[in-house]
């Protein structure tokens, strides 16, 4: 199934644009890793 980030933030019980600064903070960390 499919989710967003809303449905996926309401999941965790916290804010859209907390979520999406989590996911980037993580993006962030992994790109760092693989090519940094």
């Amino acid at each position: 199934r499919d989710s967003t980030g809303e449905d996926l933030a309401a999941t965790m019980d916290i804010g859209r644009s907390t979520f999406h600064q989590h996911l980037r903070a993580a993006q962030r960390k992994v790109f760092e890793e693989l090519y940094g």
